[in-house]
């Protein structure tokens, strides 16, 4: 399968004959930027995917998801504005690419429709996965306890063994 995406230097060309992506949700990638629970696993599997030649790959908002979490934790002085700034400057050195099929949108509205979700980037990114025919992996709990039973191919990065 192969998914079209707009990233900063390169478009998203999945080739069949490649390792397939690692579809990330923002829970996840922010472990990447700022230490908290799970930041380890979360490492680990960044590390393993890297390794393995496997494209980071998230939605179109991935970069600016982050960025919001980022910038919450300082407005809220969970972390101190060079903290923020320090994490900032580590979203464009993750190698995230965006990946944004034409039918991505539609679909994850109708996902969400369907499930009943609260909000749509939620589906955004689980549509994003199955589209791409890979799995999304996530740092959210609640989302992977909520969309388990209907989307199978979402993984919690606390289940993740390198």
């Amino acid at each position: 399968m192969s998914g079209r995406a707009r990233g900063a230097d390169r478009p998203f060309r999945w080739d069949s004959d490649a390792p397939p992506p690692l579809v990330v949700d923002a829970a996840l990638a922010v472990k990447w930027v700022l230490p908290e629970e799970l930041s380890g696993r979360a490492e680990e599997l960044l590390v393993a995917a890297v390794s393995a030649g496997r494209a980071v790959v998230g939605s179109p908002v991935l970069a600016l998801e982050v960025a919001d979490a980022v910038h919450v934790r300082a407005r809220r002085e969970e972390i101190t504005n060079a903290e923020a700034d320090v994490a900032l400057s580590l979203i464009p050195r993750l190698g995230l690419v965006a990946a944004d099929p034409p039918q991505l949108l539609s679909e994850a509205v109708a996902f969400a429709r369907a499930h009943r979700l609260k909000h749509l980037h939620d589906a955004h990114h689980a549509v994003l996965a199955r589209l791409l025919d890979t799995e999304l992996w996530t740092a959210d709990r609640t989302l992977h306890k909520n969309l388990g039973p209907i989307a199978p191919w979402v993984r919690w990065v606390g289940d993740f063994a390198g």
